[in-house]
């Protein structure tokens, strides 16, 4: 289960496009002790868990995916990054590097078009 929550939380933080680091910065932990909470190396206690919901911008629920039926959703709404799940098809490495990039593009119609290319390809509507 640790590494399941680990794994998510991972994923959310690459999809945000943040450091280890600056999550660690920004919790008051060392990046070392965020690398062992996303390799489910160590648990995460519930206060911990809600910080780190409140900082990533998602419910609590979103850490359990849907484990026993939980929903990675809020009011109906997708949480980006919640197809990101660990030992998808894309390595996490591709996956930040994709992220970086996509940030990095100003002009907001050239990132939806890519999007929008993307889906196309992967076969979503």
């Amino acid at each position: 289960m640790s590494a399941y929550v680990g794994g998510r939380l991972r994923a959310r933080r690459i999809a945000l496009g943040l450091s280890q680091k600056t999550v660690g910065d920004r919790l008051g932990i060392a990046y070392q002790q965020l690398q062992k909470y996303e390799a489910g190396a160590n648990a995460l206690n519930v206060h911990r868990l809600l910080e780190l919901s409140v900082l990533l911008g998602v419910p609590v629920v979103y850490f359990f995916g849907t484990i026993e039926g939980a929903e990675a959703k809020s009011e109906g709404q997708a949480i980006a990054g919640e197809g990101i799940e660990p030992g998808g098809p894309a390595s996490d490495r591709e996956i930040l590097e994709m992220a970086k990039t996509f940030r990095s593009i100003k002009d907001k119609g050239i990132r939806r078009r890519l999007a929008d290319l993307i889906r196309a390809i992967a076969g979503e509507p």
